[in-house]
């Protein structure tokens, strides 16, 4: 796979059942990918939306070639949760205790008080908020996603009316909310 992928051919490829050349083909796509941000400012959605698939297809396929590549990504939420559960050592070496590595931190420690309080600092603003924007779901959902990882009852009941599109305007907004839903939902989560 070279720098300018085929988009439809990688969907393709990601709709396959788990083979050697899936493999092949998710590990082209992440160097591909690091090609990409170095070289440039633009954001191609469909190229992040692979992104996200390419990471959860990871997240679930054991290869060696994959932490090292998922290490090299921008620390979107999701690469830290992929890079915490296939290499935790890796994770704790790569992200930081601040508060934009709150879910790596989580994935590893769903404990961790300081990372607990900075995604509750993100998620608050549901609480006080009647109606959610666009812009606002974009912060709640990150606090919520992050929330989510603690795996505990009382946090995942706050952020159950969010994930069901509660107070949520605009179709943006409803997509935050339904990414908040799908997590919740792949973790066993009804709501």
């Amino acid at each position: 796979m070279s720098y300018a992928y085929d988009a439809v051919q990688f969907t393709e490829v990601l709709g396959q059942p788990d083979t050697p050349a899936k493999r092949d083909a998710v590990v082209a796509f992440l160097k591909a990918y690091l090609i990409y941000e170095a070289k440039s400012d633009e954001r191609d959605n469909r190229r992040k939306a692979h992104l996200t698939e390419a990471l959860l297809y990871v997240r679930s396929t054991p290869d060696p070639r994959f932490p090292p590549l998922v290490a090299k990504l921008p620390a979107t939420p999701v690469a830290q949760v992929v890079l915490a559960r296939l290499a935790p050592d890796v994770a704790r070496t790569t992200y930081g205790r601040g508060p934009d590595h709150i879910w790596a931190r989580l994935a590893l420690d769903p404990t961790d008080a300081s990372a607990i309080e900075s995604a509750s600092q993100r998620f608050d603003p549901y609480t006080k908020l009647s109606v959610i924007k666009p812009g606002d779901a974009e912060k709640i959902a990150v606090g919520a996603l992050a929330l989510a990882l603690t795996r505990d009852a009382g946090q995942i009941e706050r952020i159950r009316p969010f994930a069901r599109g509660e107070k949520v305007v605009g179709a943006v907004g409803k997509g935050w909310s339904s990414i908040v839903r799908a997590v919740l939902e792949s973790e066993g989560f009804t709501v």
